[in-house]
């Protein structure tokens, strides 16, 4: 139910951000399409002159693929690059290759080896007895031979085969190798950007590794050991409160206020999982659903909407995660209330869960809704890398590099060591608006939209591990439609509160509280239902929605 409501809130807010651009027309200018009131407000916001706007609304216009092109073959040539041939970055640098160039054989594309090895920083040796490049970097070695299409690697006393697709080839006296194929066995992350021709490799991990030399205060908190996650084999009890509490602002009609919360008890050894919830959200429909809304549903549609009030005032949910059968047993009584195929307090099996989440890419989900960024990551480095591939999975990876950096750039003047005060084991950073224009220099996109900005960060240690954190933030930006955010966390080995509120002017506040508090139990955590009780899988309720197959569960296809 809390996602739910994460994701019913995040849609609204973004429809409301959206809603000026619902009714463009071609005629306007940029700057009203993009909801300004005027083209200076959109300047000052955007720190654009008059012929960087006027260039912009020249280069949105489809009309002109030819100067499209040429634009990109200039940005190409401006970075470095050469038009006209196949090029390669390295780590926002393009690798020059001379009179021998790389070339397209088959399906893939090769590469001179010797200047690939060296912008990469490898030492290497060609062995023309057994035909082989034996190479090394930082502390793998690899061994590439020359009509194999397998390469070898050892790294930490691992060793490795890896399929090439295509053999390595000399030609001219020049040693060929499939760049893309090669640069995956080594670690790096590669791309093909179609737009600008240009293969383009990542060593996301130096890369990590080097901004994260920077942020040694900061990232103590990605480290701090929570005994409940600690996967030390204990069982744990989790007590956990949300509360949720909606203010929709009408001067007309009067506002509404709702208030709605649930108590939530988790056991968890780190790999089975139960959980058992209740709680009052009655409210919800009414809130989710106005008057003008009713209109679009049938008569069947409207009678289930006039009992949702009744059936969510004790709303409960229990869940049992068997991670030994892979399997997750859920009871929502409420189910049976709408759904006549599920019997009355019956349980839903559903098998091969993991590898459904895995499939959906659960976890990228979880971390999009999550309103606090240090949970299920690793550093600011990682953060940083994994925003920047979310912008750009699809196209113009030749920038990514360059994002990355000046996103680290930015963080560093903001988060980086220096700017933490230390007393005695603690750790201290204060921001402030006037620091962000100070520090940023400007940096960060649409700096001129914020009115208000505070954050305070405490992060304390015994010396080694981190104790506890505590952190408030709180930011409001915009001109026609101010929105403020603000964010609370108090969170120690065994604790953790979070708070969240969103407060549009004149529109609606929204706040969300969680308190969690944890503690070993001896309590034996459950595996499968009560005996006696009523279990129905899933794949038996819903034949046409779902499906397994070998043991994964899959959706339908209808």
């Amino acid at each position: 139910m809390k996602r739910f409501l994460f994701c019913c809130l995040a849609a609204a807010l973004i429809f409301a951000m959206l809603l000026p651009l619902g009714a463009l027309a071609s005629e306007r200018p940029l700057w009203e399409q993009w909801g300004y009131e005027s083209l200076e407000e959109f300047l000052e916001d955007n720190r654009m002159t008059e012929d960087e706007y006027f260039e912009l609304e020249r280069w949105r216009d489809t009309d002109q693929p030819d100067d499209e092109e040429q634009h990109r073959l200039e940005a190409l040539e401006e970075m470095g690059g050469t038009p006209g041939i196949i090029n390669v970055m390295y780590n926002g640098e393009f690798i020059k290759f001379g009179n021998a160039l790389p070339e397209i054989s088959g399906s893939a594309a090769f590469v001179p080896a010797r200047p690939f090895f060296e912008a990469i920083g490898a030492n290497f040796s060609y062995d023309a007895q057994s035909r082989a490049i034996n190479m090394e970097l930082g502390d793998m070695n690899a061994r590439i031979v020359i009509g194999q299409s397998a390469m070898f690697t050892t790294q930490s006393g691992d060793e490795k085969e890896h399929y090439l697709g295509a053999a390595p080839y000399i030609k001219s006296g020049v040693t060929f190798i499939p760049i893309g194929a090669v640069s995956e066995a080594l670690g790096f992350e590669v791309f093909w950007d179609s737009e600008y021709g240009c293969v383009v490799i990542l060593d996301t991990e130096g890369v990590i590794a080097e901004i994260d030399k920077n942020f040694t205060i900061y990232n103590k908190m990605y480290d701090m050991p929570l005994n409940a996650l600690s996967g030390d084999g204990a069982t744990y009890g989790i007590d956990l409160n949300l509360l949720v509490a909606v203010t929709l602002f009408n001067s007309l009609d009067g506002d509404t206020a709702v208030e709605m919360g649930a108590e939530i008890t988790i056991l968890s050894d780190g790999r089975n999982f139960s959980m058992t919830g209740k709680g009052d959200f009655s409210q919800l429909p009414g809130l989710l659903l106005d008057d003008e809304m009713y209109m679009y549903y049938d008569d069947d549609e409207l009678e289930l909407i006039k009992r949702l009030p009744d059936a969510l005032k004790d709303a409960e949910i229990e869940l049992i995660v068997n991670s030994d059968e892979n399997t997750v047993y859920v009871r929502l009584p409420v189910l049976s209330e709408f759904i006549p195929e599920v019997p009355k307090g019956a349980w839903i099996a559903v098998s091969g869960v993991s590898d459904f989440f895995e499939m959906i890419e659960i976890e990228d989900i979880l971390e999009e809704i999550s309103f606090v960024g240090i949970f299920g990551r690793s550093s600011m480095g990682a953060d940083i890398v994994s925003e920047v591939h979310r912008r750009y999975w699809r196209r113009n990876h030749i920038f990514m590099y360059e994002e990355i950096m000046e996103i680290a750039r930015n963080n560093i003047t903001m988060y980086g060591d220096d700017k933490f005060k230390k007393n005695g084991n603690d750790y201290t950073l204060t921001i402030t608006l006037d620091d962000m224009v100070t520090d940023a220099g400007g940096g960060y996109y649409g700096l001129n939209s914020f009115t208000k900005y505070d954050l305070e960060l405490i992060i304390k240690t015994d010396g080694e591990e981190v104790t506890d954190i505590a952190g408030k933030h709180i930011y409001r930006y915009g001109w026609w439609s101010v929105t403020q955010y603000a964010y609370e966390l108090a969170m120690s080995r065994d604790s953790l509160y979070i708070g969240f509120e969103v407060h549009q002017q004149n529109s609606m506040v929204v706040r969300i509280e969680m308190d969690a508090k944890s503690a070993q139990s001896t309590q034996k955590i459950p595996t499968v239902p009560p005996e006696g009780d009523t279990v129905i899988s899933i794949e038996e309720l819903f034949p046409d929605e779902f499906q397994t197959a070998g043991g994964v569960l899959l959706l339908g296809s209808d």
